[in-house]
Parts: structure tokens; C-alpha cells; sequence
């Protein structure tokens, strides 16, 4: 299991630190979700990361995990600064992906994401029910 899920999944701490202190330099996928950390506060929207986004994507990732959690929170970014198209495709590549090797908190980060697109889309009921989904995921026993 990758360093930065399983810290995900075992600990309470937030996954910018987790990134920040695990992300592998020589997989070009981890260093963009570690771009979108460092990014993710700013007021304007980077457009070079949402090309490296783009990259990240085709370069993919050997974990399954790490991949969904890289959609995950690209859809996040691009539901920040409103480009609901980019968050739309990222979620179809996601929903692409087999659910089996994928734990059940990645998934759960995946769906409040997908309830962030939702909601700013104007589909209340549709987010209500990802947010319920992605609770029901998480071990009621995470630190």
C-alpha cells in the first residue's frame, strides 16, 4: 500500500502534511496532487495545473488508490474555481475505474468531492445523497 494512503487511511492528519511529507518526487501524478495541495487556497485558479492535471492523467499511477484519490481531489480544484466541465470529465474517469481495489475512505473522498460538483450544479438532492454515501463509507473507528 503507498505511503500517503495508508497514512490517509490510519491517522487523523490531514492529507496536505500527509502529501507534503510522503509524496513520491520521481512519479509526475504525486507531484501534481502535491501542486494541488500547495494550490487549493489561492484565490485565482492556476491554469498550468490543470494542463498538469491533464498530464498526470495520462502518466497515471501504479496504485489504484493514489489514481482515485488524485481524481478525487482534482475535482475538488476544479470545483473551487468553477470549471464544472473539467470536474465533470475527471469524475467520468473516475467512475471508470473498479471500485473492488479501491478502499472504502478513498471512495469516500471521491463522493464528497462528486457532492461538491453536484451542489454547485444546483443538484441539492443529488449531494445530499453523495455526502450520506460517503459517510456511510468511513470506519466509524478512524482516528
Amino acid at each position: 500500500m503507498h505511503t500517503i494512503i495508508r497514512e490517509y487511511s490510519k491517522t487523523g492528519e490531514l492529507l496536505v502534511r500527509i502529501v507534503e511529507n510522503h509524496y513520491d518526487k520521481t512519479q509526475y501524478l504525486e507531484n501534481v496532487l502535491y501542486e494541488i495541495s500547495n494550490e487549493i487556497n489561492k484565490k485565482v485558479i492556476n491554469p498550468e495545473l490543470i494542463l498538469s492535471i491533464d498530464k498526470a492523467i495520462i502518466y497515471g499511477h501504479p496504485d489504484t488508490n493514489m489514481y482515485m484519490l488524485f481524481l478525487g481531489v482534482s475535482i475538488g480544484y476544479c470545483c473551487l474555481y468553477n470549471q464544472l466541465e473539467k470536474a465533470n470529465s475527471l469524475n467520468s474517469l473516475a467512475r471508470s475505474l473498479t471500485k473492488e481495489e479501491i478502499l472504502p475512505i478513498i471512495i469516500g473522498y471521491y463522493l464528497n468531492s462528486l457532492s461538491q460538483l453536484k451542489l454547485i450544479e444546483g443538484k441539492i438532492g443529488e449531494s445530499m445523497q453523495l455526502v450520506q454515501q460517503a459517510i456511510a463509507l468511513i470506519d466509524k473507528t478512524y482516528p
